[in-house]
């Protein structure tokens, strides 16, 4: 089992390689699209089965209860009644076409088949390191694009990456009911903005990587999961340091930033076991994180 260093490590390669300049707002998009629209129809799943759970355990329980299309609907139309019908119709086509892969058409629902939802539901709730890296790589995404980069940004960019930013926040305490999802045409001007600046945050990825590399060396095997963390706890220190110094717009304090971000964000998923140690770390890291987290990073290089 890879050790959290080597987890961390793994999620900014991944990040490096799979982040390509020109498809940054692209990626950001499908992504947070992606899991919005996931969460949704797990969401509905979820309260399909619990309603039909108490369905089943009642007392005037209808003739026959087939899983077929105009079932789902009902329900949908239930649970969404304040909403407009054309945004039912699509709700209720989502969930029928995942629920469809569950549950044989014509079946009729019985106990079992909801258990077997219920464990199909319980699985694809489960944290996995995939899902994490991916929920980091778009954090970091929008960090650098609401960073420094934004006031090079067109008004148009700068409010689609905030309406993306806002859909995410909604969707982490699971608040999204439905989105009217909007792909952006990025202008040729903040695509040259994007590109030319992309190699800011690659080589901050990569200095951070650099960074665990260093610390993975000197790690022993048998490091308990404060210890692994020592490097974060070093980039705090260094942007103490930099503030004091009134160095926090630089390229080392955008790596340290980034660095640090990763790291809180995999130790607070539950992806990551945490024992009592671990749990005060992580709360020690974020209050001292806290007042570094606004401040952004300057391209001095290009200014005249």
């Amino acid at each position: 089992m890879a050790s959290h260093i080597e987890n961390l490590e793994r999620i900014l390669q991944y990040i490096l390689d799979e982040t390509p300049s020109l498809r940054v707002v692209d990626i950001l998009y499908e992504r947070i699209k992606f899991v919005i629209e996931k969460q949704i129809v797990m969401r509905d799943a979820e309260n399909f089965l619990a309603y039909f759970k108490f369905i089943l355990s009642s007392s005037h329980i209808p003739k026959k209860l087939k899983f077929e299309p105009k079932l789902v609907e009902a329900f949908i139309n239930r649970t969404y009644a304040e909403l407009d019908s054309s945004i039912q119709r699509y709700r209720g086509k989502k969930l029928y076409e995942y629920l469809e892969y569950k549950l044989n058409l014509g079946t009729e629902i019985g106990a079992d088949d909801l258990k077997l939802l219920e464990i199909i539901l319980r699985q694809e709730r489960k944290p996995t390191l995939d899902k994490l890296q991916e929920q980091i790589r778009s954090a970091l995404i929008l960090k650098w694009l609401q960073g420094a980069l934004k006031d090079k940004l067109s008004k148009e960019l700068q409010d689609y990456i905030i309406f993306l930013a806002t859909l995410y926040g909604q969707f982490q305490t699971d608040g999204v009911l439905d989105v009217d999802w909007q792909p952006h045409d990025i202008s040729e001007e903040d695509t040259t903005v994007i590109e030319k600046e992309f190699d800011v945050f690659k080589t901050a990825v990569t200095n951070a990587i650099e960074d665990i590399e260093k610390a993975r060396s000197k790690e022993s095997n048998v490091a308990t999961g404060q210890e692994q963390f020592r490097v974060i706890f070093e980039s705090v220190t260094n942007l103490i340091k930099m503030q004091e110094e009134d160095k926090l717009d630089s390229l080392d304090a955008f790596k340290d930033k980034l660095l640090v971000s990763t790291a809180l964000i995999y130790m607070q998923d539950e992806f990551v076991k945490k024992d009592a140690e671990l749990e005060k770390f992580v709360q020690l890291l974020i209050s001292l994180y806290y007042q570094f987290r606004d401040k952004h990073y300057n391209n001095h290089t290009n200014k005249k």
